[in-house]
């Protein structure tokens, strides 16, 4: 099983020139996305701890969110509930992105938008506790590693714009991923803690969160929104939702392929 590490600046990810028309209909630039990139399921401990070492290098040595630890790990006791998800180049096995979703399977386990954000919340039908606990969840953590960002915005990382293009879609594949296994377990009723800027590029490409709470600084300031994942089949535009179905075949075939390896070992 490959495991998946972060590296630092000097490793640039190589696209093949030529991506191949594979998915016939799709955006080049999705097309190509597809077919340098793959996302999977962090199940083993190896897995899970490349993402908590790719979280570190985001949020405690790069935006310098979180203190750094000896570990070189970052993790908290909402892990524990939590799927990780990430996006690894697909020739070099480079994690690119990853992203975690936190379940709740009853009142005792509050999400981090309960714990450390409940007295912002000021939408009383969505809010956390007006939904079954078995139907929410929280998007959070998301990390995209300097090495992509800079590479993408110095023009280095890709020999084209198309190229470019499948390289900036990185971050949103990350969102798009997320809400599929929030629709696959049923856990339709997400939450996220983020700026408006985020919330407004997100609507630009037809995920609409609502915001449900009063900005608060934490990091910037930013509000706790909601989004039911069941309306991305009527809001999200075409590529994206091409790019959101193509994504979820990938991850339900990656998950099957693990199921596969562990019966054979």
């Amino acid at each position: 099983m490959n495991i998946h590490l972060a590296t630092g600046n000097n490793s640039p990810l190589y696209v093949p020139k030529a991506c191949p028309e594979f998915a016939l209909g799709l955006d080049p630039s999705v097309a190509c996305f597809l077919n340098s990139f793959h996302c999977f399921a962090a199940e083993s401990v190896l897995e899970k701890n490349a993402v908590y070492r790719l979280r570190h290098k985001v949020y405690c040595e790069e935006l310098n969110f979180e203190p750094i630890r000896e570990s070189g790990m970052e993790n908290d006791s909402f892990d524990t509930n939590s799927i990780h998800l990430g996006i690894e180049h697909a020739l070099s096995a480079k994690m690119v992105g990853t992203v975690r979703v936190i379940t709740s399977a009853n009142s005792q386990e509050r999400l981090p938008v309960e714990s450390n954000f409940g007295n912002t919340i000021t939408h009383a039908e969505l809010n956390p506790a007006a939904f079954q606990r078995e139907q929410i969840c929280e998007i959070s953590r998301l990390a995209v590693p300097d090495f992509v960002r800079c590479k993408l915005r110095s023009g280095d990382m890709f020999t084209d714009e198309q190229q470019a293009q499948s390289g900036s879609l990185v971050a949103i594949s990350l969102y798009l991923l997320a809400s599929v296994l929030c629709e696959q377990e049923g856990r339709f009723h997400c939450f996220v803690m983020f700026e408006h800027k985020m919330a407004r590029a997100l609507r630009k490409i037809g995920i609409h969160f609502s915001q449900v709470g009063d900005f608060t600084e934490y990091h910037g300031l930013r509000a706790v929104h909601y989004l039911d994942v069941r309306t991305l089949n009527e809001t999200l535009k075409p590529k994206y939702l091409a790019l959101r179905s193509m994504l979820a075949t990938q991850l339900d075939s990656n998950s099957l392929a693990r199921l596969g390896s562990k019966k054979i070992a």
